[in-house]
């Protein structure tokens, strides 16, 4: 299994929880720290890298590993996801709460209505990391509430500057070059998740050909809440059908 984070952060959001329960019930998991994030090189030249620089960085990963991966991405890692299906031989791919294939922007426009303090914070976040960061303002965007607020404020306070270009790539659409056959996948929501709608997930799921499964109680940083337990058992369950 390759997994593959999303923006303002890196490879360490699948250590505590997810690459433990999958190796529990016998899968290999490789998570990748995308150029400029995590312990990678890269973060004084993070703003002049794009979304398929980061593909080349899965893509060397997912080459350098002795099967083609169960590939899992989560948000922008969603969309890195998406673009290394059509480069490489993948097994398959699962889809958490991942950027749309015509991109973000809708959504973005949706969310700036519903939480425009919170998007602010995000995009402070975008340029100065997790330290500028309130986390009384934004994490009950990201975690369910039942999860111990020092947990939360541990998480925020680890988020990193983003790449400027690459979040504006992830808000339109991408040239998107799905292989013949599609590759079977999975894509999960969480109706708890305010970054990216039920109507966008079920959009992602029609264009590789399956359905959106949209868990309840659910949050955008299911990796690190308390409740991940919830999104990793239906991809366990899935990955038994493959």
């Amino acid at each position: 299994m390759l997994f593959i984070h999303g923006a303002y952060c890196g490879a360490w959001v699948w250590q505590r929880y997810f690459i433990p329960y999958f190796e529990s019930k016998g899968w290999h998991g490789v998570a990748v720290s995308l150029r400029g994030h995590g312990q990678s090189d890269g973060l004084g030249t993070l703003d002049m890298l794009g979304i398929h620089d980061f593909v080349d960085d899965a893509e060397h990963v997912a080459q350098n590993l002795n099967a083609p991966p169960i590939v899992i991405g989560h948000s922008m890692g969603g969309m890195i996801a998406q673009l290394l299906a059509g480069r490489c031989p993948i097994k398959a791919m699962a889809l958490l709460v991942s950027v749309p294939p015509h991109g973000l922007a809708s959504a973005a426009q949706q969310m700036w209505f519903q939480a425009p303090t919170f998007l602010t914070q995000m995009g402070a976040a975008l340029s100065l990391g997790g330290w500028a960061i309130n986390p009384a303002m934004v994490s009950d965007k990201l975690f369910s509430l039942d999860t111990p607020s020092d947990e939360r404020a541990l998480y925020l306070s680890l988020f990193q500057r983003e790449s400027s270009r690459a979040a504006f790539e992830i808000m339109i659409p991408q040239l998107l070059m799905p292989p013949l056959p599609m590759p079977r996948t999975l894509v999960l929501g969480g109706d708890q998740d305010p970054f990216i709608p039920r109507s966008e997930m079920e959009m992602t799921g029609s264009f590789w050909g399956t359905e959106a499964h949209i868990i309840p109680d659910l949050p955008h940083a299911m990796m690190l809440d308390v409740r991940w337990e919830l999104a990793a058992a239906p991809i366990a369950e899935w990955l038994e059908g493959l």
